[in-house]
Order: structure tokens, then C-alpha cells, then sequence
């Protein structure tokens, strides 16, 4: 939808109707200079894939998903593929029920020092591979309350996380 729209800098879709949308694959990829983003708190339950929406924004520094209805969503693999500035995200609220892959979802963000994946506490997730692949900067994962019981798929999970200090409950 906004791939590639290199000059974007703010998007306000909270009143974007997601109800009838399945992917939203690429959808902000490539949009490098993209610093904000609100997202729709409505109900989009045909939402199943996340790949790669927002990989390839450089600039993008936090993101907060707040109640952004992900009930149904499966894959969100490479999500934030490259997004070098990213030091904050926020998954508190969403649904992981249905949640299978997150390979590679924090590949090289070097800019990410800390995270919490409390958020994964109902997921079935199956696939983790490389989920922190080459975050150099990466001190402190909290896997507190994470469901791993499902998960078959770890390779490369932390490679290349040289700075990594502290893994909490794994």
C-alpha cells in the first residue's frame, strides 16, 4: 500500500476499516523516513498476515500497538526487518492466540536495547528462528510468561546479539 513511499514521515490510520483486510504484508516497507504511526484500534479480525509491514524503516523509533486487534493473525515474520532506529515496541494489549511465526521479526535493529515478550503469554508460536538476528545492540530480553511449549524453530534466534547481558525466564 505505502512501500517504498521514502519521504513519509507521520501516518494516522486509526480510522482505517482493517475489517475486511487478510495481509498487510510490505504495507509500510521501504518507507524509510517514516518516524510515527497510529494504528486503528477497531476490530480487523481477517487479519492473518504481518510480514514485513513496516521492514526498511530506518527511521522509525517506537511503536506501540496499543489495541490493534490481532486475534486472528499467524505470521509477522521479518516485521521490523532493518528498522535501524527502533529502541522501543510496545506489544501490550494484543491477541497472540493465534500468533505461529516471528522468524527474523527484530532483524538487525540495532537500535533495540531492551524488550519484553510478556505479550507472547497465550501464543502457540512455532517459529522464533533468528528472531533477534544481528540486534547488536540488544541488552535485556524478558521472556517472562512466554509459551514456548509449542516452539520447534529457534535457529539463529539470538545471533549475532553480541551486547546481550540478560535473558530473563527461558
Amino acid at each position: 500500500m505505502f512501500t517504498d513511499c521514502f519521504s513519509l514521515e507521520n501516518v494516522d490510520i486509526s480510522n482505517f476499516n482493517f475489517s475486511y483486510i487478510k495481509s498487510t504484508e510490505r504495507m509500510f516497507s521501504g518507507c524509510y523516513n517514516l518516524k510515527s504511526i497510529k494504528l486503528p484500534t477497531s476490530k480487523n479480525n481477517n487479519l492473518t498476515n504481518m510480514d514485513e509491514m513496516f521492514a526498511d524503516c530506518g527511521n522509525l523509533t517506537s511503536i506501540s500497538f496499543g489495541n490493534f486487534d490481532t486475534s486472528n493473525v499467524k505470521n509477522m515474520n521479518y516485521m521490523f526487518n532493518r528498522c535501524t532506529s527502533l529502541s522501543s515496541a510496545n506489544f501490550n494489549g494484543i491477541d497472540t492466540t493465534n500468533l505461529e511465526s516471528l522468524s527474523y521479526i527484530f532483524r538487525k535493529c540495532i537500535g533495540l536495547k531492551n524488550i519484553d515478550l510478556s505479550f507472547l503469554s497465550n501464543a502457540n508460536v512455532d517459529d522464533l528462528s533468528g528472531m533477534f538476528y544481528q540486534c547488536e545492540s540488544l541488552e535485556t530480553i524478558n521472556f517472562e510468561k512466554v509459551n514456548l511449549l509449542k516452539t520447534t524453530k529457534i535457529t539463529s534466534l539470538f545471533e549475532g546479539c553480541i551486547n546481550l547481558k540478560n535473558l530473563n525466564s527461558i
